[in-house]
């Protein structure tokens, strides 16, 4: 008698972009271009104009790569945030509740991370982590949120399978 024991899916997800949050993300990267030129030209000394322009840099940077390289990755381990700057990994054991988000999860605070860059977000609410909720906006919402949840209802079968076979 064999144990049919789920398979997790693994599936990248593009998020969901509102155009007036491109729009602000674009005007945001257009103010630091325009920034750069008056703090290398300004009266300040050299090493403060080289400060102030390589912050405005990094902050241009910072903001291309959470718009428009984040990329949201179901796999075996969990949900993975990820771009080309930096990498976030949530364990399927880890998350409580998917919950509908709104205006408020379009910003971080000290316990809440910000990944979704539309008002129709899903806020994940973990617990055993840095933060307690991350927001997150699929382009193709029911689709991530089937697999998500399915890959939930995987994982926990598979732990429940192991508790069980320990005991005997």
């Amino acid at each position: 008698m064999s144990k049919h024991v789920p398979q997790v899916n693994r599936s990248l997800f593009a998020p969901h972009r509102d155009w007036w949050v491109t729009f602000g993300a674009l005007l945001l990267i257009a103010f630091f271009l325009l920034a750069v030129p008056l703090m290398l030209w300004s009266g300040l000394p050299l090493w403060e104009r080289a400060l102030s322009a390589g912050v405005a840099l990094l902050l241009i940077v910072s903001i291309v790569d959470k718009i428009f390289f984040t990329v949201y990755e179901l796999n075996p381990q969990g949900l993975a945030i990820h771009s080309q700057l930096r990498y976030l990994a949530v364990p399927y054991r880890a998350m409580e509740s998917v919950e509908v988000g709104g205006l408020t999860s379009l910003f971080s605070t000290h316990h809440r991370k910000r990944f979704a860059f539309s008002l129709h977000n899903r806020i994940i609410r973990v617990r055993d982590q840095m933060w307690q909720e991350i927001s997150v906006s699929p382009k193709r919402e029911s689709v991530f949120l089937d697999q998500l949840l399915a890959n939930i209802d995987a994982e926990r079968s598979r732990r429940a399978t192991v508790t069980r076979s320990r005991r005997t």
